[in-house]
Protein backbone atom coordinates (compact mmCIF):
# COMPACT_ATOMS: atom_id res chain seq x y z
CA UNK A 1 0.00 0.00 0.00
CA UNK A 2 1.00 3.53 -0.36
CA UNK A 3 -0.38 7.10 0.83
CA UNK A 4 -2.03 7.32 -2.46
CA UNK A 5 -4.06 3.96 -2.36
CA UNK A 6 -4.82 4.79 1.17
CA UNK A 7 -6.16 7.98 0.55
CA UNK A 8 -8.17 6.72 -2.29
CA UNK A 9 -10.24 4.56 -0.34
CA UNK A 10 -13.66 5.87 0.65
CA UNK A 11 -14.15 6.90 4.37
CA UNK A 12 -17.66 7.03 4.33
CA UNK A 13 -20.01 4.03 4.26
CA UNK A 14 -23.65 4.19 3.64
CA UNK A 15 -25.23 1.02 5.85
CA UNK A 16 -27.55 0.20 2.74
CA UNK A 17 -24.65 -0.43 0.52
CA UNK A 18 -22.72 -2.01 3.31
CA UNK A 19 -25.37 -4.73 3.77
CA UNK A 20 -25.76 -5.35 0.12
CA UNK A 21 -22.15 -6.28 -0.35
CA UNK A 22 -22.09 -7.91 3.21
CA UNK A 23 -25.02 -10.15 1.62
CA UNK A 24 -23.24 -10.61 -1.73
CA UNK A 25 -20.27 -11.74 0.03
CA UNK A 26 -21.80 -14.66 1.93
CA UNK A 27 -23.84 -15.47 -1.18
CA UNK A 28 -21.02 -15.50 -3.66
CA UNK A 29 -19.46 -17.50 -0.58
CA UNK A 30 -22.02 -20.18 -0.32
CA UNK A 31 -22.19 -20.50 -4.27
CA UNK A 32 -18.43 -20.66 -4.48
CA UNK A 33 -18.40 -23.56 -1.78
CA UNK A 34 -20.69 -25.31 -3.26
CA UNK A 35 -20.06 -25.58 -6.52
CA UNK A 36 -16.36 -26.21 -5.32
CA UNK A 37 -16.59 -29.09 -3.57
CA UNK A 38 -17.85 -32.12 -6.37
CA UNK A 39 -14.64 -31.02 -7.88
CA UNK A 40 -12.69 -30.95 -4.63
CA UNK A 41 -9.13 -33.62 -5.73
CA UNK A 42 -9.10 -33.03 -9.12
CA UNK A 43 -6.52 -31.58 -11.38
CA UNK A 44 -7.60 -28.99 -14.00
CA UNK A 45 -7.02 -31.38 -16.84
CA UNK A 46 -9.68 -33.85 -15.36
CA UNK A 47 -12.02 -30.80 -14.34
CA UNK A 48 -11.72 -29.95 -18.29
CA UNK A 49 -12.00 -33.09 -19.55
CA UNK A 50 -14.99 -34.07 -17.61
CA UNK A 51 -16.67 -30.52 -17.42
CA UNK A 52 -15.58 -28.42 -19.73
CA UNK A 53 -15.97 -24.72 -18.33
CA UNK A 54 -17.13 -24.52 -14.82
CA UNK A 55 -19.38 -21.62 -15.53
CA UNK A 56 -22.28 -23.99 -13.66
CA UNK A 57 -22.70 -26.33 -10.80
CA UNK A 58 -21.70 -29.73 -11.97
CA UNK A 59 -23.89 -31.20 -9.25
CA UNK A 60 -27.29 -31.16 -8.27
CA UNK A 61 -27.58 -28.03 -5.62
CA UNK A 62 -30.48 -28.63 -2.75
CA UNK A 63 -29.46 -25.23 -0.40
CA UNK A 64 -29.35 -28.05 2.49
CA UNK A 65 -25.57 -28.70 1.57
CA UNK A 66 -22.79 -27.77 4.68
CA UNK A 67 -19.25 -27.04 3.63
CA UNK A 68 -17.03 -26.93 6.35
CA UNK A 69 -14.86 -23.81 5.18
CA UNK A 70 -16.91 -21.28 6.69
CA UNK A 71 -17.72 -22.67 9.95
CA UNK A 72 -15.01 -21.09 11.34
CA UNK A 73 -16.33 -18.05 10.20
CA UNK A 74 -19.59 -18.23 11.75
CA UNK A 75 -17.45 -19.04 14.70
CA UNK A 76 -15.83 -16.10 14.63
CA UNK A 77 -18.46 -14.16 13.95
CA UNK A 78 -19.89 -15.22 17.52
CA UNK A 79 -17.17 -14.48 19.04
CA UNK A 80 -16.88 -11.00 17.96
CA UNK A 81 -20.58 -10.45 19.28
CA UNK A 82 -19.93 -12.24 22.61
CA UNK A 83 -16.03 -10.79 23.19
CA UNK A 84 -16.66 -7.37 21.67
CA UNK A 85 -13.83 -5.70 19.88
CA UNK A 86 -11.25 -6.89 22.59
CA UNK A 87 -11.43 -10.28 21.57
CA UNK A 88 -8.47 -12.30 21.74
CA UNK A 89 -6.53 -15.64 20.01
CA UNK A 90 -7.84 -17.54 23.12
CA UNK A 91 -11.22 -16.83 23.57
CA UNK A 92 -11.47 -17.27 20.16
CA UNK A 93 -9.93 -20.64 20.49
CA UNK A 94 -12.37 -21.30 23.42
CA UNK A 95 -14.85 -20.81 21.00
CA UNK A 96 -13.88 -23.12 18.84
CA UNK A 97 -13.95 -26.08 21.58
CA UNK A 98 -17.66 -24.59 22.43
CA UNK A 99 -19.14 -24.67 18.59
CA UNK A 100 -17.01 -27.15 16.86
CA UNK A 101 -15.54 -30.95 16.96
CA UNK A 102 -12.12 -32.56 16.57
CA UNK A 103 -14.38 -34.57 13.42
CA UNK A 104 -15.46 -31.38 11.94
CA UNK A 105 -11.82 -29.99 11.71
CA UNK A 106 -8.89 -31.17 9.07
CA UNK A 107 -5.17 -30.22 8.59
CA UNK A 108 -3.94 -27.62 10.81
CA UNK A 109 -7.58 -26.38 12.55
CA UNK A 110 -7.40 -30.60 13.67
CA UNK A 111 -4.22 -30.44 15.04
CA UNK A 112 -4.92 -27.14 16.68
CA UNK A 113 -8.02 -28.20 17.98
CA UNK A 114 -6.41 -31.12 19.37
CA UNK A 115 -3.71 -29.29 21.56
CA UNK A 116 -6.37 -26.90 22.64
CA UNK A 117 -7.87 -29.97 24.56
CA UNK A 118 -4.27 -30.86 25.64
CA UNK A 119 -3.98 -26.97 27.13
CA UNK A 120 -1.93 -25.20 24.51
CA UNK A 121 -3.09 -22.22 23.62
CA UNK A 122 -2.66 -19.80 20.78
CA UNK A 123 0.09 -19.68 19.07
CA UNK A 124 1.44 -22.44 20.66
CA UNK A 125 -1.63 -24.74 19.58
CA UNK A 126 -0.13 -23.91 16.13
CA UNK A 127 3.33 -25.04 16.63
CA UNK A 128 2.98 -28.35 18.52
CA UNK A 129 2.97 -30.71 16.08
CA UNK A 130 1.48 -29.29 13.22
CA UNK A 131 2.91 -30.02 9.82
CA UNK A 132 0.03 -28.18 7.94
CA UNK A 133 0.75 -24.83 9.56
CA UNK A 134 1.27 -23.22 6.07
CA UNK A 135 -1.33 -24.73 4.51
CA UNK A 136 -4.47 -23.01 3.19
CA UNK A 137 -6.87 -23.14 6.50
CA UNK A 138 -6.01 -19.29 7.35
CA UNK A 139 -6.43 -18.07 4.04
CA UNK A 140 -10.05 -20.10 3.99
CA UNK A 141 -10.92 -17.92 7.07
CA UNK A 142 -10.24 -14.82 6.05
CA UNK A 143 -12.77 -12.93 4.81
CA UNK A 144 -14.98 -12.41 7.81
CA UNK A 145 -12.94 -10.11 9.10
CA UNK A 146 -12.55 -8.26 5.58
CA UNK A 147 -16.68 -8.16 5.77
CA UNK A 148 -16.56 -6.67 9.72
CA UNK A 149 -13.92 -4.49 8.87
CA UNK A 150 -14.78 -2.64 5.49
CA UNK A 151 -12.55 -0.13 4.22
CA UNK A 152 -10.15 -0.93 6.72
CA UNK A 153 -7.66 -2.87 5.89
CA UNK A 154 -5.63 -2.31 9.43
CA UNK A 155 -8.79 -3.41 11.38
CA UNK A 156 -9.23 -6.65 9.55
CA UNK A 157 -5.53 -7.60 9.62
CA UNK A 158 -5.30 -6.79 13.16
CA UNK A 159 -8.10 -9.98 13.97
CA UNK A 160 -6.93 -11.43 10.76
CA UNK A 161 -3.96 -12.36 12.72
CA UNK A 162 -5.07 -13.64 16.18
CA UNK A 163 -7.14 -15.80 14.48
CA UNK A 164 -4.62 -17.39 12.39
CA UNK A 165 -1.90 -18.25 14.85
CA UNK A 166 -4.63 -20.64 16.52
CA UNK A 167 -3.90 -22.87 13.96
CA UNK A 168 -1.00 -21.47 11.53
CA UNK A 169 2.42 -19.88 11.76
CA UNK A 170 4.15 -17.79 8.81
CA UNK A 171 2.69 -17.95 5.75
CA UNK A 172 -0.21 -19.54 6.74
CA UNK A 173 -0.95 -16.49 8.72
CA UNK A 174 0.23 -14.15 6.06
CA UNK A 175 -2.48 -16.06 4.14
CA UNK A 176 -5.12 -14.83 6.33
CA UNK A 177 -3.71 -11.38 6.55
CA UNK A 178 -3.94 -11.24 3.14
CA UNK A 179 -7.28 -12.01 2.46
CA UNK A 180 -8.95 -10.05 5.12
CA UNK A 181 -7.33 -6.88 4.01
CA UNK A 182 -8.12 -7.46 0.02
CA UNK A 183 -11.80 -7.92 1.12
CA UNK A 184 -11.50 -4.76 3.13
CA UNK A 185 -10.00 -3.24 -0.12
CA UNK A 186 -12.36 -4.16 -2.46
CA UNK A 187 -15.66 -2.61 -1.25
CA UNK A 188 -13.82 0.34 -2.46
CA UNK A 189 -13.86 -1.59 -6.03
CA UNK A 190 -14.56 -0.10 -9.09
CA UNK A 191 -13.08 3.31 -7.74
CA UNK A 192 -9.92 1.77 -6.99
CA UNK A 193 -8.89 -0.93 -8.92
CA UNK A 194 -8.54 -4.75 -8.25
CA UNK A 195 -4.86 -4.68 -8.96
CA UNK A 196 -4.69 -1.89 -6.49
CA UNK A 197 -6.79 -3.31 -3.88
CA UNK A 198 -4.04 -6.54 -4.78
CA UNK A 199 -1.07 -4.54 -4.19
CA UNK A 200 -2.49 -2.54 -1.23
CA UNK A 201 -3.33 -5.79 0.39
CA UNK A 202 0.35 -7.25 0.18
CA UNK A 203 1.53 -4.33 1.72
CA UNK A 204 0.34 -5.93 5.43
CA UNK A 205 2.94 -8.89 4.75
CA UNK A 206 6.62 -8.92 5.36
CA UNK A 207 8.99 -7.14 2.34
CA UNK A 208 11.01 -10.70 2.05
CA UNK A 209 7.83 -12.83 2.19
CA UNK A 210 7.21 -15.98 -0.29
CA UNK A 211 3.97 -15.34 -0.65
CA UNK A 212 4.03 -11.40 -1.12
CA UNK A 213 6.94 -12.10 -4.06
CA UNK A 214 4.88 -14.90 -6.16
CA UNK A 215 1.33 -12.54 -5.68
CA UNK A 216 3.47 -9.93 -7.33
CA UNK A 217 4.87 -11.68 -9.88
CA UNK A 218 1.39 -12.55 -10.78
CA UNK A 219 0.43 -9.32 -10.92
CA UNK A 220 3.67 -8.22 -13.09
CA UNK A 221 2.69 -11.18 -15.11
CA UNK A 222 -0.92 -9.90 -15.86
CA UNK A 223 0.17 -6.15 -16.78
CA UNK A 224 2.88 -8.63 -19.29
CA UNK A 225 0.06 -11.17 -20.85
CA UNK A 226 -3.89 -10.64 -20.25
CA UNK A 227 -4.56 -13.63 -22.04
CA UNK A 228 -6.36 -16.18 -19.12
CA UNK A 229 -5.16 -19.38 -20.31
CA UNK A 230 -1.59 -18.65 -20.54
CA UNK A 231 -2.28 -16.91 -16.83
CA UNK A 232 -3.52 -20.26 -15.91
CA UNK A 233 -0.46 -22.11 -17.10
CA UNK A 234 1.88 -19.78 -15.52
CA UNK A 235 0.10 -20.15 -12.32
CA UNK A 236 -0.03 -23.93 -12.35
CA UNK A 237 3.69 -23.80 -13.26
CA UNK A 238 4.60 -22.24 -10.39
CA UNK A 239 2.13 -23.97 -7.79
CA UNK A 240 3.52 -27.67 -9.12
CA UNK A 241 6.31 -27.32 -6.23
CA UNK A 242 3.38 -27.61 -3.59
CA UNK A 243 1.11 -29.58 -2.10
CA UNK A 244 -2.32 -28.69 -3.55
CA UNK A 245 -3.71 -27.83 -0.25
CA UNK A 246 -0.36 -25.44 0.84
CA UNK A 247 -1.77 -21.73 0.85
CA UNK A 248 0.62 -20.16 -1.66
CA UNK A 249 -0.94 -22.67 -4.92
CA UNK A 250 -4.35 -21.50 -3.98
CA UNK A 251 -3.65 -17.91 -3.25
CA UNK A 252 -1.87 -17.44 -6.65
CA UNK A 253 -5.64 -19.54 -8.18
CA UNK A 254 -8.17 -17.05 -6.28
CA UNK A 255 -5.62 -13.47 -7.73
CA UNK A 256 -4.98 -14.90 -11.20
CA UNK A 257 -8.98 -15.69 -11.10
CA UNK A 258 -9.89 -12.18 -9.71
CA UNK A 259 -6.97 -10.48 -12.25
CA UNK A 260 -8.40 -12.35 -15.34
CA UNK A 261 -11.92 -12.58 -14.48
CA UNK A 262 -12.61 -8.92 -14.96
CA UNK A 263 -15.50 -8.46 -12.40
CA UNK A 264 -17.24 -11.33 -14.42
CA UNK A 265 -18.79 -13.52 -11.84
CA UNK A 266 -19.31 -16.20 -14.33
CA UNK A 267 -15.75 -15.79 -16.09
CA UNK A 268 -14.22 -15.13 -12.72
CA UNK A 269 -15.33 -18.57 -10.96
CA UNK A 270 -14.58 -20.21 -13.53
CA UNK A 271 -10.70 -19.66 -14.45
CA UNK A 272 -10.80 -20.18 -10.63
CA UNK A 273 -12.51 -23.51 -9.99
CA UNK A 274 -10.94 -24.86 -13.39
CA UNK A 275 -7.69 -24.50 -12.24
CA UNK A 276 -8.35 -26.94 -9.79
CA UNK A 277 -6.36 -27.43 -6.30
CA UNK A 278 -8.51 -26.42 -3.20
CA UNK A 279 -11.53 -25.75 -5.57
CA UNK A 280 -14.32 -25.25 -2.56
CA UNK A 281 -11.75 -23.41 -0.45
CA UNK A 282 -10.86 -21.25 -3.43
CA UNK A 283 -14.59 -20.98 -4.56
CA UNK A 284 -15.58 -19.57 -1.25
CA UNK A 285 -12.55 -17.15 -1.11
CA UNK A 286 -13.18 -16.35 -4.82
CA UNK A 287 -17.18 -16.00 -3.87
CA UNK A 288 -16.87 -13.33 -1.42
CA UNK A 289 -14.30 -11.26 -3.42
CA UNK A 290 -16.45 -11.14 -5.99
CA UNK A 291 -19.82 -10.89 -3.88
CA UNK A 292 -17.93 -7.79 -1.95
CA UNK A 293 -17.57 -6.27 -5.72
CA UNK A 294 -20.51 -7.06 -7.51
CA UNK A 295 -23.36 -7.00 -4.65
CA UNK A 296 -25.96 -10.01 -4.03
CA UNK A 297 -28.06 -8.31 -6.96
CA UNK A 298 -25.01 -8.73 -9.49
CA UNK A 299 -24.68 -12.23 -8.58
CA UNK A 300 -26.47 -14.10 -11.89
CA UNK A 301 -29.48 -16.03 -10.83
CA UNK A 302 -28.41 -19.09 -12.03
CA UNK A 303 -26.10 -19.40 -9.63
CA UNK A 304 -28.02 -17.88 -6.64
CA UNK A 305 -31.41 -19.41 -6.88
CA UNK A 306 -31.03 -23.32 -6.43
CA UNK A 307 -29.49 -21.88 -2.95
CA UNK A 308 -33.34 -21.09 -1.75
CA UNK A 309 -31.60 -18.28 0.08
CA UNK A 310 -30.29 -20.80 2.78
CA UNK A 311 -26.87 -21.45 4.41
CA UNK A 312 -26.10 -24.80 6.35
CA UNK A 313 -22.79 -25.12 8.34
CA UNK A 314 -21.41 -27.59 11.19
CA UNK A 315 -21.63 -25.05 14.16
CA UNK A 316 -23.49 -26.14 17.51
CA UNK A 317 -26.01 -24.28 17.74
CA UNK A 318 -26.37 -21.94 14.73
CA UNK A 319 -26.31 -24.69 11.84
CA UNK A 320 -29.42 -23.32 10.06
CA UNK A 321 -29.13 -19.95 8.38
CA UNK A 322 -31.09 -17.44 5.53
CA UNK A 323 -28.03 -16.10 3.99
CA UNK A 324 -29.86 -12.65 4.82
CA UNK A 325 -30.13 -13.23 8.31
CA UNK A 326 -26.05 -14.09 8.39
CA UNK A 327 -25.33 -10.91 5.79
CA UNK A 328 -27.78 -8.52 8.64
CA UNK A 329 -25.56 -9.70 11.75
CA UNK A 330 -22.06 -9.64 10.10
CA UNK A 331 -22.79 -5.76 9.37
CA UNK A 332 -24.09 -5.20 12.44
CA UNK A 333 -21.36 -6.53 14.11
CA UNK A 334 -19.22 -4.71 11.60
CA UNK A 335 -20.78 -1.39 12.71
CA UNK A 336 -20.64 -1.85 16.02
CA UNK A 337 -16.79 -2.38 15.25
CA UNK A 338 -15.97 0.12 12.78
CA UNK A 339 -17.44 2.68 16.13
CA UNK A 340 -15.24 1.46 18.44
CA UNK A 341 -12.07 2.16 15.95
CA UNK A 342 -13.25 5.51 15.82
CA UNK A 343 -16.18 5.73 13.27
CA UNK A 344 -18.91 8.41 13.72
CA UNK A 345 -22.48 7.81 12.29
CA UNK A 346 -24.74 10.24 11.19
CA UNK A 347 -27.91 10.05 9.92
CA UNK A 348 -28.68 10.95 6.19
CA UNK A 349 -31.43 11.55 3.76
CA UNK A 350 -31.87 8.12 2.88
CA UNK A 351 -30.93 6.62 6.12
CA UNK A 352 -27.70 6.26 8.00
CA UNK A 353 -23.89 6.34 7.33
CA UNK A 354 -20.29 6.02 9.12
CA UNK A 355 -17.59 8.30 8.64
CA UNK A 356 -14.36 6.21 9.12
CA UNK A 357 -11.43 6.97 10.28
CA UNK A 358 -7.88 7.36 8.42
CA UNK A 359 -6.33 3.78 7.67
CA UNK A 360 -3.34 3.00 9.75
CA UNK A 361 -1.03 2.32 7.45
CA UNK A 362 1.20 -0.60 7.28
CA UNK A 363 4.74 -0.04 8.53
CA UNK A 364 7.22 1.27 5.74
CA UNK A 365 4.77 2.83 3.85
CA UNK A 366 5.69 5.95 1.82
Amino acid sequence: MNKHTASALPRTLAWDEYLRLVHGAWLGKTIGSTAGAPLEGRSAAQIWAKHGRVDRYVAPVTGEEVNDDQMYQVVALHALETHGPTLTSRQLAQEWLDHLEEDWCHTAERVAYRNLRAGHWPPESARVDNEYAEWVGGQMKADIWGLLAPLSPDVAARYARLDGEIAHTGIGIEGEIFEAALVAHLFAWPTVSVTECVEAALAWLPAASEYRRLIADLLAYHRRDPVALRGRDWVLERAAPYHSVHVIPNALVNIFALLYGNGDFDETLALCLGCGLDTDTNGQNTGALLGVMLGADGIPPKWAQPLRGQFRTQVKGMERWKITDLAERTAQAGWRLLQHYGAHEEKTRTGRALHLPEVALPPGTV
